[in-house]
């Protein structure tokens, strides 16, 4: 993989951070002042996509969901525009729980229909079982070690599927969906990346 070739623009790693309330820095501000603030929002995909965010695609089987996610990974790995929506060049990490060969199929016909040079998109086929924090660790560490030579951290993860990466615990448990979500802000503060979970509605 030729990750952000060198005549197109780097991205940035991370959106601006607030800092931490210090002894010299208030932890309150009054709302004149804040409200006066410009707004510090940084776009991947504008409209839809913020980085250090954690976003759901959801809808019935068959509804093309990996489409769309394939399809967003691979133009912020071009630079494409999204539905004629303005994206910032980056590095995409697809993990796919499952259906390697058809992802295979999906990523070759994109590059191959918009007539790019594969570049800029890793992926995984291995669940992650993020609701335990020690297999967390380990997907920080890999990512870590993919992007260490490289100019930039991923600007998008994403999970297909929630299921297929959620492990043993029960999506319906309230303390199981918080162990997850949990390691999800981790990503997100690790990487500073946009994480685009693709998941199924449980009712058609």
């Amino acid at each position: 993989m030729s990750a952000l070739t060198p005549d197109r623009a780097r991205p940035e790693n991370t959106p601006d951070q607030p800092a931490p309330a210090t002894a010299t820095t208030p932890r309150f501000t009054w709302v004149q002042e804040f409200c006066a603030r410009p707004p510090s929002q940084s776009w991947l995909i504008r409209d839809y996509l913020e980085p250090d965010t954690v976003t759901v695609v959801f809808g019935d089987s068959g509804a093309f969901k990996s489409f769309m996610a394939v399809d967003m990974s691979c133009c912020i790995a071009t630079g494409k525009q999204w539905r004629d929506r303005p994206v910032k060049l980056g590095i995409a990490l697809y993990v796919a729980g499952e259906g390697g060969s058809g992802l295979k199929k999906r990523f070759r016909a994109w590059f191959e229909h918009h007539d790019e040079t594969m570049r800029n998109v890793a992926i995984s086929t291995v669940p992650l079982a993020m609701c335990d924090p020690a297999n967390v660790d380990d997907l920080v560490a890999d990512i870590q070690a993919l992007v260490a030579n490289l100019p930039a951290q991923p600007s998008l993860i994403v999970l297909d599927t929630l299921n297929t990466h959620f492990g043993d615990g029960d999506e319906n448990s309230a303390a199981d969906m918080r162990k997850f979500l949990n390691s999800l802000r981790r990503l997100c503060a690790v990487t500073g990346a946009a994480i685009l979970i693709v998941h199924h509605v449980g009712h058609a």
